[in-house]
């Protein structure tokens, strides 16, 4: 069903536009900041999209239909863009676009492209990789992340032994302590991940976890696992990895190794009163 718009066709595109989120500068129609391409494209794309929304409409008005911009309309048009350069034939021969933007010149390239990277790069510079008008610099190089496992631990009946330790007495009730420390000279999220095993090989504990905000430089973060019980005689081991960038983790430092001996607490032996019974010779 066609849709009935008060107003000329003219009028129409110019609320396209704007709801596009152009808008008229001087009565020079602009893109909006977010628009990448050059403003012949955007009055392009204003035009197609006027288009495709009045193929169902009538437009009610005493205007005449538009039929376009004349010869003088272009070239008056492309003369304020350009600052007043070129001729008539020119903008002939390139096919009177309404709105033209011109190649950039070196000038203008370096300005750009100074612009965008903050006034770093020379002329020569620019023109070794082939002058674009809005420079990307490349993406920035994975930062060499840097780490240390400083200190591990086992915690047990209310003592701390390094780990690796060796005679814990069975019975008890064990827990792993590990404080990474960022290398860095930036703040980084330091992660943990270790496999605990019993003498057997069982997986006792498969802990991973990452800290909540950020270590700053050379400071450390404790990471504590859960309690379990020594209840085997014999080497228990443990594989401990220290991580950096959640995103996309990157190991910086690694333990592979004994964790504990585990050990059968001997009985201290219990010593009655002896009576020595001396025989006369």
């Amino acid at each position: 069903m066609a849709t009935t718009y008060i107003g000329t066709y003219n009028q129409f595109a110019l609320e396209v536009n704007i709801e596009l989120g152009g808008r008229y500068v001087n009565g020079v129609l602009t893109p909006p900041a977010s628009w990448s391409g050059s403003v012949t494209q955007w009055s392009r794309h204003v035009r197609e999209e006027t288009a495709r929304r009045a193929a169902n409409m009538t437009f009610i008005s005493d205007e005449p239909t538009p039929t376009g911009p004349t010869d003088e309309e272009l070239l008056y048009a492309n003369w304020q863009r350009t600052g007043g350069t070129g001729s008539f034939s020119y903008w002939v021969s390139l096919g009177k676009p309404l709105f033209y933007t011109p190649p950039p010149t070196d000038e203008e390239l370096l300005y750009a492209n100074w612009q965008r990277t903050g006034g770093t790069g020379t002329m020569t510079y620019w023109r070794s990789i082939g002058s674009p008008l809005y420079y990307s610099p490349p993406a920035e190089p994975e930062p060499d992340y840097k780490g240390t496992i400083l200190r591990k631990e086992l915690e047990f009946n209310g003592a701390r032994a390094l780990i690796p330790a060796a005679n814990i007495p069975l019975g008890q009730r064990g827990l792993i302590h590990v404080i990474g420390r960022n290398n860095m000279t930036t703040s980084q999220k330091l992660g943990i991940s270790w496999l605990m095993r019993d003498p057997d090989g069982r997986l006792v504990e498969d802990y991973k976890d990452w800290q909540t905000f950020k270590a700053s430089p050379n400071d450390t973060h404790e990471f504590i696992g859960g309690r379990f019980d020594i209840n085997k005689r014999g080497i228990w081991t443990i594989i401990v990895v220290l991580f950096m960038n959640p995103e996309a983790p990157i190991e910086v430092a690694r333990y592979s190794g004994n964790l504990f001996s585990a050990v059968v607490e001997l009985e201290e032996p219990q010593f009655s009163d002896l009576t020595a019974t001396y025989a006369r010779a």
